[in-house]
C-alpha cells in the first residue's frame, strides 16, 4: 500500500506555473525549474505552463504532459502532448482534475496490477498517437464501453485502458473482460491494470480521438448513453 499511497496522497498546487515529474527512483516530485530535473523522469507534468516553455523541454524527458484550464495553441514537440481541462465538462476543479492526471498516470508506472503492464506498453500508445491533443476520461467500472453502430466505428486511433482497482479488488476477470471490451473503441487499443487507494473501480481511457477536435460532449454521448457522469 506505501507505493499506492506515495502517488495519490502526493499533494497538487494549480495555483501558479507548476513542474511536476515522476522517476522510477524518485517518484512524484515538485520542481521550482528545469535545472533541478532528472533526465531520467518517465513523465513530466507543467501546468499552466507559459507559452515559450516547449524549447526548454526539448530532448530531456520521456514524455511532456502541459495541463491547461483552456486548450492553449502551443508549439508541440515530439512526445509533448496537451490535456484541458476546458474539454472535459466535469464538475471538479482544475485541481481537482489535473490531480487525477497527475496520479492516475504516474499509477500506471509504479501500482500496475497486471504484471505483463509494464512502460513498453505505454511506450507504444504514446509514440503512436496521431495528435498531440489528447482525450483523458475515467469513468466508472460499470460504464458500458461498447460504442454505438458496432465493433467497426472506432472512436479513438490509439488508446491505453487502465482497469484501477484496490489491492482487495485485484485484477478480477470481470475486470479483464472490462479490457476486452475497451478494444472495439480504438483502432489500436493497449489494455492494463493498476491500483488506486480507492473501493471503487473505474476505467481510464487516454487517447487522441478519431474526430480531432471533436467536443467531449460528443464524445460522452458515444462513451456514454445514458450512463454516469465521469469520475476524475
Amino acid at each position: 500500500m506505501s507505493r499506492i499511497s506515495e502517488v495519490f496522497d502526493f499533494p497538487v498546487d494549480f495555483s501558479d506555473f507548476r513542474i511536476y515529474t515522476f522517476a522510477d527512483d524518485e517518484g512524484l516530485r515538485m520542481h521550482e525549474d528545469f535545472q533541478s530535473i532528472s533526465p531520467h523522469v518517465r513523465l513530466t507534468f507543467l501546468v499552466n505552463a507559459p507559452q515559450d516553455v516547449s524549447r526548454q523541454v526539448f530532448g530531456h524527458f520521456s514524455y511532456v504532459f502541459f495541463l491547461d484550464e483552456e486548450p492553449v495553441e502551443r508549439e508541440f514537440l515530439p512526445q509533448n502532448y496537451q490535456l484541458a481541462y476546458a474539454d472535459q465538462n466535469c464538475n471538479r476543479t482544475f485541481q481537482q482534475w489535473g490531480e487525477t492526471v497527475i496520479h492516475s498516470l504516474c499509477a500506471c508506472f509504479l501500482c500496475n496490477s497486471i504484471p505483463a503492464f509494464d512502460a513498453h506498453d505505454v511506450a507504444s500508445v504514446m509514440l503512436e498517437v496521431q495528435q498531440h491533443r489528447l482525450f483523458f476520461n475515467i469513468v466508472p467500472f460499470d460504464t458500458s464501453l461498447m460504442p454505438p453502430g458496432g465493433q467497426d466505428r472506432s472512436i479513438f486511433n490509439r488508446l491505453l485502458a487502465v482497469v484501477f482497482a484496490s489491492p482487495e479488488w485485484g485484477i478480477c476477470q470481470d475486470g479483464l473482460d472490462k479490457l476486452d471490451r475497451c478494444g472495439y473503441l480504438g483502432k489500436w487499443v493497449i489494455a492494463g491494470g493498476a491500483f488506486h487507494p480507492y473501493e471503487e473501480r473505474s476505467v481510464m481511457l487516454l487517447g487522441d480521438l478519431t474526430g480531432g477536435n471533436t467536443s467531449r460532449a460528443a464524445i460522452k454521448n458515444e462513451l456514454l448513453p445514458g450512463e454516469a457522469e465521469a469520475l476524475y
